[in-house]
């Protein structure tokens, strides 16, 4: 279900969004699917309603231990925002 989510997200930016701009949210979104999995999960029932703040926060903080910029970090986190209201 998180994947399909995404994929009809990425869709919907078709009309608006450079090929480039699509790429960058299909790899932080894909990324950000993976690492829920990692921690909820391999389900094909997982839905995004399960996503909350301290989920989000130990993404971040595993972003950061993976010495991403604040830049790249700040850019995979509103892609994540953009997506889902959370």
């Amino acid at each position: 279900m998180l994947q399909a989510d995404v994929e009809a997200f990425l869709c919907s930016l078709q009309t608006g969004f450079s090929d480039n701009t699509i790429l960058a949210y299909q790899n932080d979104l894909n990324q950000f699917v993976k690492f829920i999995r990692s921690k909820l999960g391999d389900s094909s029932s997982l839905q995004w309603s399960q996503v909350n703040r301290d989920l989000l926060m130990n993404y971040i903080v595993n972003l950061k231990e993976r010495h991403y910029s604040a830049t790249t970090v700040a850019r995979k986190i509103a892609a994540v925002r953009s997506f889902s209201p959370i």
